[in-house]
C-alpha cells in the first residue's frame, strides 16, 4: 500500500518540492494548534463547572450542620408578616396600576414640574400564599435642585411598598428627572 502511494504524481511533487514539504509541515501543525486550543477550552470550561460544583456542595455541607434556629425563624416570620400588613391593597392588577399611578401624583405631582407619569407596567408576585402586584411607574419633569432632597424623603423605610428602580437627574442642563419607581401592593383579603 506505501508502495502504491510512493508511485503517484502528488508524491513525487512532494518529495521533490521543499516548498510544498513546509506548507504541508505547516498546515499540519496549525491543525495541532486548533486541535490543542479546543482541548483546552473545553478543560477550562469542566475546570470552571467544576469549582462552582464544589463550592456549592461545601455550602450545602456547611448548612446541613448549622443547627436550625427555631426562634430565629419566628423572628423573621414575623417581621415579614409585619412589612405585609404595611402594604396597600388592591382588588385586582389593574386596581393596583390606577392606585399606584393616583397615589404617586398626589404625592409627587407638586414636586415635579412638566411632570408626565408613564406605567410601564406590572408583575404579579407570590410570596406563599399572598399575591402581591409589582407596579412599574416613569416619572419625566423638571425638579429644581433645591427640591432633590424633599423629592427623595418620599422613599424612606416609612414607606417599604415603595422604591427607587433607577433614577436619572441632570441638575447642570435644566433640571431634567427621570425616575422609574416600583410600588407595591398586595391583594385584598377576601
Amino acid at each position: 500500500m506505501f508502495d502504491n502511494l510512493k508511485a503517484t504524481a502528488a508524491y513525487a511533487e512532494l518529495s521533490s518540492n521543499k516548498r510544498l514539504q513546509w506548507l504541508l509541515l505547516l498546515v499540519l501543525a496549525l491543525l495541532l494548534l486548533y486541535v490543542l486550543n479546543a482541548v483546552s477550552t473545553l478543560i477550562e470550561d469542566e475546570k470552571t463547572l467544576l469549582t462552582s460544583q464544589i463550592g456549592l456542595h461545601q455550602r450545602l455541607v456547611a448548612a446541613k450542620n448549622t443547627p436550625f434556629d427555631q426562634d430565629k425563624f419566628v423572628q423573621q416570620k414575623n417581621i415579614a408578616q409585619q412589612y405585609l400588613n404595611e402594604l396597600p391593597t388592591a382588588s385586582s392588577q389593574s386596581a393596583a396600576e390606577a392606585s399606584a399611578l393616583a397615589a404617586l401624583e398626589a404625592a409627587l405631582g407638586k414636586k415635579v414640574e412638566r411632570n408626565r407619569f408613564n406605567l410601564l407596567g406590572s408583575d404579579l408576585v407570590r410570596l406563599g400564599n399572598t399575591k402581591l402586584w409589582s407596579v412599574r411607574i416613569e416619572i419625566n419633569g423638571r425638579l429644581d435642585e433645591s427640591g432633590v432632597v424633599n423629592f427623595l424623603d418620599e422613599f424612606t423605610t416609612e414607606k417599604p411598598y415603595r422604591r427607587i428602580a433607577s433614577m436619572q437627574y441632570a441638575p447642570k442642563s435644566n433640571n431634567m428627572l427621570v425616575i422609574v419607581i416600583d410600588y407595591l401592593y398586595k391583594e385584598e383579603s377576601l
